[in-house]
């Protein structure tokens, strides 16, 4: 049996492995095996939970011919890398890069590709990744080749949130939704990348409710020490949040933070600092045990209806600044800053 060592900086593409979904891929299967074969799927869920590694996964098992859960190629195979970096015949990706919206001219490639002859597989694949980020002319283009699909074509296409998508476009597809799982840190132990050890290890349930099950995101996080930073301002959203008189109390948010924000666009910070508040309101409620002592004075300094008001305010500046395409640096100074005002 080939084993092969994890590498938590791969690309999706470039990743044997398809954790956590593995009776949504046999259900795939059994589609693709059916006389009625959709012709596209809509896969959706949440950041980082394993969409495009989902995607490649099947569209592997479908350029080799080999409709399995056990990988068929692995990164040392000569198709597994064409794959990998779209140089098959029959394949066609478009992936949108640095949140840069998918046009009408990115979508025109695909009807040439549809028109041409299908070199090495029975099949002709298309991936699209985050559909929602369609603009409007593309997302039309799109919409006329699904609802009169060429022959022996499958479309897979991704999204975070299938409601932003035009119910047109969505109906033309099979959607599935994967859901992020509980073996995140199973997975990380067995390939020895669990970082959470001895001193450390009261800081496991922080990174597991930043990660909230999701594989991709864990491996994010890990990757160039990244957890260090998303702890970093964690504990900064909780300094903001103590009483006033308290010698932690941190009033606005700290020259050092904002340096962290600019390493990473604004969904990436409002995914980790949603997430941390949404963790400590739960655990307050439920288990106050599991929070740090200046968490629990945190948390204990105000009511529960004024932790929802803090959490809602603060979603309401992301979802502000994200729609009407604010400055990123003034739309997380303006969020967090509401934490600390009475």
């Amino acid at each position: 049996m080939t084993t092969i060592a994890l590498d938590i900086s791969l690309e999706p593409p470039w990743n044997p492995f398809c954790w956590g979904h593995k009776e949504s891929l046999s259900f795939l299967f059994q589609q693709l095996q059916s006389k009625r074969m959709p012709h596209g799927f809509l896969i959706t869920g949440p950041q980082g939970v394993g969409k495009k590694t989902f995607c490649y996964h099947v569209i592997r098992c479908l350029l080799s011919q080999k409709l399995s859960y056990t990988p068929p190629l692995f990164p040392g195979d000569s198709l597994f890398r064409r794959i990998a970096i779209c140089c098959h015949g029959d394949l066609l990706a478009l992936e949108s890069k640095d949140n840069t919206p998918l046009k009408a001219e990115d979508v025109r490639s695909v009807q040439k590709f549809c028109q041409q002859k299908r070199l090495e597989s029975p099949l002709r694949i298309i991936f699209i990744e985050n559909i929602e980020r369609l603009n409007a002319f593309a997302a039309n283009a799109l919409l006329k080749i699904l609802e009169e699909p060429p022959p022996s074509t499958v479309f897979f296409l991704t999204c975070e949130n299938p409601r932003k998508i035009v119910p047109t476009l969505r109906s033309r597809c099979l959607v599935m939704a994967l859901r992020p799982f509980g073996g995140v840190q199973d997975i990380l132990q067995h390939h020895g990348i669990w970082p959470f050890h001895g001193s450390l290890q009261e800081r496991k349930w922080l990174f597991l409710a930043l990660v909230k099950g999701r594989i991709g995101h864990s491996f994010h996080l890990l990757n160039n020490g990244l957890w260090e930073k998303a702890f970093f301002l964690c504990d900064g959203l909780r300094n903001m949040c103590l009483p006033r008189q308290h010698p932690s109390f941190e009033e606005g948010v700290h020259p050092n933070m904002l340096q962290v924000f600019s390493e990473k666009p604004l969904v990436f910070w409002q995914d980790i600092i949603i997430n941390y508040l949404e963790n400590l309101l739960f655990q307050g409620l439920c288990s106050p045990d599991n929070l740090s002592v200046l968490e629990k004075q945190a948390f204990f300094f105000v009511s529960q209806e004024r932790w929802w008001y803090r959490l809602q305010t603060v979603k309401s500046y992301f979802q502000k600044g994200l729609s009407l395409h604010l400055d990123e640096r003034h739309t997380l100074v303006c969020a967090l800053s509401s934490l600390s005002a009475e």
